[in-house]
């Protein structure tokens, strides 16, 4: 069997083939085991057969990206949930960890495929002992400190020339490189999201790879030109560092003298923002969802305005028969029907329209087996049969082969995130149920367009001729299908190209590239998670958290900050470390950094 690791998960491939029980949205998935196969490693950690165990039953169904639980994930896992719901895994308790009440009580699995008593036992123990997660490696990283990013800053300016300098901006996974908890599997992973997202905001033809300056592949460097962001006086990248909340400078020793070096490099051609670099992490789960992501790609504020620029209009293509239409009854997303429509256009373009329960005019016009034939607009001759739709998604590809999103009302506006009487994203990308444009969307769809089957060509209730001709003009379930298959195949080599640098690598080489978790979906579900004590430290470029538990013990101010739980194992909240004071324009994060030798950095007018 080999071992594919990924972080926390544990990613066992080939999988065994065994039998997966679907239950509700809060249980855990438990097949059969093979208690012989465990009884022959039984020279393994209790820790390492308890996960194995868990991977092998339940991580297909329970991996956090189609469902909000992640069974290989320690923090997930052992979460105490909002609402009173019973936590998963409470470390040393069998009485709290709902695994253990499920399984003890044999209602999981169901059917007859209930757990050995040893397999039940390998469960139990690990439970009783701590519920750790096997050690794979990432205590062993070595410590990258702010001196050292500084450093391999310096030395790439260094290198490059003068006239190139002031293009240049650098990313750190330093964040996620200093969390011990997090395997090397894990930082690869982190590294593809920001490639993806990276090219998943360009406009640009040609694809962006990733430029290492640093022994450990940790900080990157990207041209700004190959995003076509140097236009503007760079206005794009001040959108950025206008909401970036981790801007620190430092005011004292080796560190200084080379936030110094950098800037002089820089400004020798006229130009230096203040920021040496930004942290990657939060680049990727920020970038990729509004206010931001809209600003960087440019996407429009209407529906209207999208087709003007993309030079193709629905209605038309409706009424010429010049697209290629299907439906499901019961949309993967929501729990109402949704219509799919393909339009050529330059790149190719799918529009969803989407429903509510009941529509506002009409009560009957959600219902797309009787309409099929939307949307309802002035020269629309089917009007009779049209569909009124609440809003949409618009999925179109990028000239270098990724994909962009789009959602709109019903109206056609831009909207930051669909209602959740429209859809909802079970598996919470966006820190809630609500479908937020971008993140949420490239998680989802994560090879791509979803294959579906169309069912309202061969169900539709129509009788009249002229519509059933219509129904036959644009519903064509062959051409649909051909269609979604070459778009998935079109875009699973892009990604190959863009994420297989970073994870096709050593023991992964031949692993197919939809093997993989999606890399965006892991750095925001990672980065969205509430901070330790370690990681804040990390954060703060304090290698070890003893030194932060006695400052912050010794400082009102901290304690004020709402640091004051940290020493005793509590967390803080990633909102409240971003969040700047009533009268203040410091995050948390910055007014901290001050007890520590650095001071907030404020973003450089280039007015």
């Amino acid at each position: 069997m080999t071992t594919l690791l990924l972080g926390d998960r544990v990613r066992l491939a080939p999988l065994k083939k065994s039998s997966f029980v679907l239950a509700a949205s809060w249980f855990l998935a438990l097949g059969p085991v093979d208690g012989t196969n465990l009884r022959a490693e039984s020279t393994k950690s209790l820790a390492q057969q308890a996960i194995e165990l868990i991977e092998d039953r339940c991580a297909s169904c329970h991996d956090g990206q189609g469902h909000p639980l992640d069974s290989l994930d320690r923090v997930s896992l052992t979460r105490h949930r909002d609402g009173g719901l019973p936590t998963f895994v409470e470390p040393g308790s069998l009485e709290k960890s709902y695994l253990w009440t499920l399984v003890e009580a044999d209602v999981m699995p169901k059917g007859d495929n209930k757990l050995s008593d040893e397999e039940k036992t390998i469960l139990k123990n690990w439970i009783l002992e701590g519920a750790d997660f096997p050690d794979y490696g990432g205590g062993e990283r070595q410590y990258i400190s702010e001196l050292e990013i500084l450093e391999s800053i310096q030395n790439h300016l260094t290198q490059t020339r003068i006239e190139d300098r002031p293009f240049l901006r650098y990313f750190s996974l330093h964040a996620l490189v200093n969390n011990r908890e997090l395997t090397d599997d894990k930082i690869r992973l982190s590294a593809a999201a920001l490639a993806k997202t990276i090219n998943s905001l360009s406009r640009k033809r040609s694809l962006i790879s990733l430029i290492p300056v640093d022994s450990n592949q940790t900080v990157f460097a990207v041209n700004l030109r190959d995003l076509g962001w140097d236009e503007d006086r760079f206005q794009k990248w001040q959108e950025i560092l206008a909401a970036y909340p981790y801007g620190i400078k430092p005011i004292r020793g080796d560190e200084q003298r080379l936030f110094t070096n950098i800037q002089e490099m820089y400004q020798s051609r006229g130009f230096f923002d203040g920021f040496p670099y930004i942290r990657a992490d939060w680049f990727v789960a920020t970038a990729m969802r509004p206010p931001l992501y809209h600003k960087l790609l440019d996407i429009p504020a209407t529906l209207t305005e999208f087709q003007q620029e993309e030079g193709f209009d629905r209605h038309s293509d409706f009424l010429r028969n010049q697209m290629i239409r299907g439906g499901v009854l019961l949309s993967g997303i929501s729990y109402q029907p949704r219509i799919l429509d393909y339009h050529e256009a330059e790149r190719g373009i799918w529009i969803s329209s989407d429903f509510l329960t009941q529509p506002t005019s009409d009560p009957e016009r959600g219902n797309i087996i009787r309409y099929p034939l939307g949307p309802t607009f002035d020269k629309n001759p089917h009007s009779a049969a049209a569909f009124e739709e609440a809003g949409g998604e618009i999925i179109f590809t990028l000239p270098n082969g990724l994909h962009a999103y789009m959602l709109v009302d019903g109206k056609g506006n831009r909207i930051n995130s669909a209602p959740i009487e429209i859809v909802a994203d079970r598996t919470l990308i966006s820190g809630t149920s609500q479908v937020v444009n971008g993140v949420s969307c490239i998680s989802c769809h994560r090879h791509g367009m979803i294959d579906f089957a169309d069912e309202i060509s061969r169900g539709h209730g129509q009788t009249n001729q002229a519509e059933i001709a219509k129904i036959e003009a644009i519903f064509r379930p062959d051409d649909l299908k051909r269609q979604l298959r070459r778009d998935q195949s079109a875009y699973l080599r892009t990604l190959e190209q863009v994420v297989g640098p970073h994870l096709q690598v050593g023991k992964d080489e031949d692993t197919p590239i939809e093997s993989f978790p999606e890399p965006v979906t892991t750095v925001v579900k990672l980065y969205q998670r509430s901070l330790t004590a370690d990681q804040v430290a990390s954060e703060l470029s304090l290698q070890e958290p003893t030194f932060l538990n006695e400052t912050i013990k010794n400082q009102t101010e901290l304690i004020a900050l709402g640091l004051g739980v940290l020493p005793d194992g509590g967390t803080v909240k990633r909102e409240h470390w971003e969040a700047k004071g009533r009268n203040s324009s410091e995050s948390v994060f910055q007014r901290v950094s001050r007890k520590f030798g650095r001071i907030p950095v404020t973003r450089v007018s280039l007015d």
